[in-house]
């Protein structure tokens, strides 16, 4: 009789994306600064629009996206130079990022611009965000956060980090004064070949006002009154660049309320308010070189990819993705534990059975403020390692790619021409092929050729890992006639079991002909559902497994979870089992049965 025990078992109804989740703010200045006496020709004619997220769910927001609906005005000046929609990958809980957009704004004063945004992650349900930002005549002077001094450290390199330090200069601040800063004011600036990554204050000589250590924050309101002129203020500006030719032109500003009149950088776009950046001379700055763990493939073979991207530059250097192309018919599956690029580092990746183009997505913050998951240092690797299938209908490995991408760019690539299962082996293959049931299982192959074959050796694994001897065949020496051959295995109890095929010359070498087959023959007393499985399995079972012992294991082996099935429940835990392949190990005193299970 079969029975199964439901107790407590809970579904993930999964959640969506609602304004408890985030708390939406305006991270830059209400204004837009033009020239009281020359608008847009001595002032600004551009800035930054920077919508802030921050983090408020209780838990990381992963693939979080930014995305400029709506750009309203009565004036036709105004637009967008840079992406509507802008990725800012994952944020921690309490943390937050800014999506900067580049707007280049009306020439007239008093033109309110509305703005509305969606903010989306990698759930459902959107965000929705409004800001209105208004035109403002200011009035070039000295004492609205003149700039007082500059050190710019420029990158050569694609994906290279630019930061631009900036001494702010300020007098007679009082309650109530608005102070804003601005990296560039120029409308021909393009920020999507200088992409600016995130701001911080790092020194401060109006600290109540305008707090060290803040971050992705260009806009404050004046708390205390501080009198006197040449109050500094320094800020950082962190660039990403992406530019692969021309050049930008940095031209910072900044902007406070003094009286009735709001000024501004008095040297705005000429002397030290001026920087041009060059393009990247070195646009691929990475080596990439992939490998895969199979010299002979066969169909439906688990194939493990691995992707070494080496930085051969002089910087440390920052990239975006990781793009691979899959052979035709091939499925991805998972990655492998020892990649260095994990699930944790990344803020979207690949679904299982994804096809053709799959991609690797960093945007994940580190430690380090203020670089982001894919982050390399000079001459140093990081290795992505993942599987993917191979089709039914094809044991060969054509032409696959690798790139790097920065921004829109291939920071590096590899394009190799892998030519598995056509190797020039000393015996042809024609088939391995296995039948049989409980009491015997019967190996059957074939050759078309050999050369030099001494003998066969078949190997038995019950996991599909550790793979115990079982017998040798003697092969047919050097021969271009067909050649069959039978091996019986005898008295064997149900479940999966894996057979492998080597074959081994008279000097000794050795040559694997196929990862594994495998024959099931299912035991009707115990069986696993749903399979693949996401946050529990259910496992159902008869009286002769009442006590048996159960084993989560991974596929080396590594015993992640125990259960006893005379305890309740039988509904077995897995929220905090990664994504991947596992073996379920289930012994009695009379039987053991290994079962696979694919968590998703």
């Amino acid at each position: 009789m079969a029975f199964s025990v439901l107790l407590c078992a809970i579904n993930d109804l999964g959640w969506a994306l609602n304004n408890s989740d985030v708390d939406v703010s305006l991270a830059t200045s209400p204004h837009f600064i033009l020239d009281h006496n020359k608008p847009c020709e001595e002032g600004p004619s551009a800035s930054y629009v920077g919508i802030k997220v921050e983090n408020t769910s209780g838990g990381t927001l992963h693939g979080v996206t930014v995305t400029l609906k709506t750009l309203t005005s009565t004036a036709a000046r105004a637009s967008t130079r840079s992406d509507s929609v802008l990725f800012i990958g994952s944020i921690d809980d309490n943390a937050s990022k800014t999506a900067y957009f580049y707007i280049k704004f009306p020439c007239s004063d008093g033109v309110d611009i509305d703005f509305t945004f969606d903010i989306t992650d990698d759930q459902s349900g959107t965000v929705n965000f409004s800001t209105t930002v208004t035109s403002e005549n200011a009035i070039s002077a000295s004492a609205g956060g003149q700039v007082d001094s500059r050190t710019t450290d420029t990158s050569v390199i694609l994906g290279g980090l630019i930061s631009d330090t900036i001494t702010y200069s300020f007098g007679n601040i009082q309650v109530g004064d608005e102070i804003e800063f601005q990296p560039s004011g120029d409308s021909l600036f393009d920020p999507n070949q200088l992409v600016l990554l995130n701001c911080k204050i790092i020194s401060s000589d109006i600290p109540i006002n305008v707090p060290v250590g803040t971050t992705d924050q260009m806009y404050f309101v004046a708390t205390k009154k501080y009198t006197g002129t040449n109050k500094k203020v320094k800020v950082v500006f962190f660039f990403i660049n992406k530019m692969t030719s021309g050049n930008a032109t940095l031209t910072p500003f900044a902007a406070l309320t003094s009286g009735n009149n709001l000024k501004y950088s008095g040297n705005f776009g000429s002397g030290i308010a001026y920087k041009t950046i060059t393009a990247a001379t070195n646009t691929s700055p990475f080596e990439v070189t992939r490998s895969l763990d199979n010299s002979i493939l066969s169909a439906n073979d688990t194939v493990v990819f691995s992707i070494e991207i080496v930085n051969t530059s002089t910087e440390t250097v920052m990239f975006d993705e990781i793009v691979e192309t899959l052979d035709t018919g091939y499925t991805f599956v998972g990655i492998e534990p020892e990649s260095d690029v994990t699930s944790a580092l990344l803020t979207a990746e690949p679904t299982t059975s994804s096809i053709e183009e799959i991609s690797f997505v960093g945007g994940v913050e580190e430690a380090t403020y203020p670089y982001e998951s894919y982050t390399i240092e000079p001459s140093d690797t990081i290795t992505l390692v993942y599987s993917a299938t191979a089709p039914s209908s094809n044991t060969s490995l054509d032409e696959t790619t690798t790139e790097v991408m920065i921004g829109g760019n291939i920071g590096g690539g590899d394009e190799s021409q892998s030519c598995v299962g056509c190797g020039a082996l000393p015996v042809e293959l024609l088939y391995f092929e296995i039948k049989g049931d409980a009491k015997s299982r019967v190996l059957t192959w074939a050759t078309a050729s050999e050369l030099n074959c001494d003998y066969f050796e078949i190997s038995r694994s019950m996991d599909g890992i550790s793979y115990e001897d079982l017998g040798l065949v003697t092969g047919n020496g050097t021969t271009v006639e067909v050649s069959t051959y039978v091996f019986d295995d005898q008295n064997l109890a149900s479940g999966v079991v894996y057979y492998r095929l080597q074959q081994f010359d008279y000097d000794g070498k050795s040559y694997d002909f196929v990862n594994s087959i495998k024959l099931e023959l299912p035991h009707e007393g115990i069986t696993l559902a749903p399979n693949p499985a996401e946050n529990y399995v259910k496992l159902n079972f008869d009286e002769s497994f009442a006590d048996a012992e159960v084993k989560l294991t991974t596929l080396n082996g590594e015993v992640l979870d125990r259960y006893n099935l005379s305890i309740e429940p039988k509904w077995l835990d897995l929220r905090h089992i990664p994504k991947g392949i596992y073996v379920i190990d289930i012994k009695t005193e009379s039987n053991r049965i290994y079962k696979r299970l694919l968590v998703n």
